[in-house]
């Protein structure tokens, strides 16, 4: 390098202070906006390709968004659940495939999701280890779910508790990892994922009992009376809630299975028409509802977005005085390079030298703080979480 870009330079490296001040106000002025940027359109871009995978969602009557952010995105949520038989209705009226969803445990802080084999297969949920959940206490991991927790097929977790110190409540159970997902870089990654049946038994509906013959053996005083074909045990015997593979088959319900609870029911109909129908139908019951979830996250993203350009403007404000203070210190390197200035034109510097000389030195200035900016700004858009996590 030499000539007018040399002496930049060299001056630039000699007053280290002011360049360095220069150069932190520019990169920070330009890492607010590109990082936003980056950042809300990932936002925008996951949140609207999983709705439009979701073409019809229902649930009981309450907040829209409550139902979706929870279904779709797994958040914990108070909505209100509806009943197995109100899926079952669904199912029969034949106006598009229905996928049950059970939420509301987790495993390890992960979301664990009650649902069919139907919901991976819809989802493109492609198993990279094992297979899919057969027997009741079966559970595949998502990808980001099977590497924060080191998992390998064969391990076994407890799910957490409901609520800590709730005697009332079943107690956690053992799970059995069958499978860990390929990464879809969705939501799913990030999920637990069971059958129907193993979220009732976390809910203490459906539930095993030891075996009488041994447990006559081991607790004599359980026993109320004997004959030779039976044994009547006290009420006071425990549920059997630990999972095997030999005393999945034998867990069993006490009561109606219609009546048991669902988070929601996802629906894929398969033309407008059967859509219109099937939400009409829906809304048209007392306490229960039907959304298409890209209209609700639009809504949403209407509120985000109006949160973004207000963080726009006050990126501009910060820009502009980022760029008073430039000028600011350009104009008090001058009047401190004045000798220097002088000697320049009694060496005979051309008209505009010193202009351009100046200007040359913001400019490398402002370069280097475009591509720190860039860098920095990618880099945190990749470590920073998706936003839909902290929904």
């Amino acid at each position: 390098m030499k000539g007018l870009p040399a002496l930049a330079l060299r001056h630039a490296l000699y007053a280290k202070g002011r360049t360095v001040l220069v150069l932190l106000a520019l990169t920070i002025s330009m890492v607010v906006p590109l990082c936003s940027e980056l950042l809300m359109g990932r936002y925008d871009q996951s949140m609207r390709a999983r709705a439009a995978a979701s073409p019809l969602l229902a649930g009981a009557e309450g907040s829209a968004f409550d139902l979706v952010l929870e279904t779709l995105f797994f958040r914990p949520s108070d909505h209100e659940k509806v009943t197995f038989g109100f899926f079952e209705e669904l199912s029969r009226a034949q106006k598009g495939l229905t996928i049950p969803l059970h939420l509301g445990h987790s495993m390890r802080k992960y979301p664990l999701v009650g649902t069919s084999q139907e919901y991976h297969e819809q989802r493109g949920l492609q198993p990279a280890e094992g297979h899919l959940p057969q027997l009741n206490g079966d559970v595949v991991l998502g990808a980001t779910v099977a590497t924060a927790l080191g998992a390998s097929l064969g391990d076994e977790f407890f799910s957490d508790p409901p609520r800590l110190y709730d005697l009332t409540r079943p107690a956690p159970m053992r799970l059995l990892v069958v499978g860990i997902l390929a990464p879809t870089e969705t939501a799913d990654d990030g999920a637990v994922f069971t059958a129907v049946q193993t979220s009732w038994t976390l809910d203490g509906y459906y539930h095993g009992h030891r075996d009488a013959e041994s447990l006559a053996e081991t607790s004599p005083e359980l026993v109320i009376s004997e004959a030779p074909d039976r044994l009547a045990l006290s009420g006071a015997l425990i549920e059997d809630n630990s999972f095997s593979q030999e005393k999945a088959q034998d867990f069993h319900l006490h009561g109606e299975q219609s009546r048991l609870p669902l988070s929601s029911v996802l629906i894929f109909p398969p033309d407008a028409e059967s859509h219109t129908i099937l939400k009409g139908r829906i809304n048209g019951r007392a306490g229960c509802q039907a959304v298409s979830p890209s209209a609700v996250l639009d809504d949403l993203l209407g509120i985000v977005f109006k949160i973004k350009q207000l963080l726009d403007r006050l990126g501009f404000l910060l820009s502009a005085a980022t760029m008073a203070l430039v000028v600011l210190v350009a104009a008090l390197s001058l009047r401190l390079r004045q000798r220097e200035m002088q000697t320049m034109d009694a060496l005979g510097a051309p008209a505009g030298f010193k202009l351009r000389l100046v200007g040359l030195e913001l400019g490398l200035i402002f370069v280097t703080a475009a591509a720190l900016a860039t860098g920095l700004s990618l880099l945190l858009a990749r470590i920073l979480p998706d936003l839909v996590t902290l929904l």
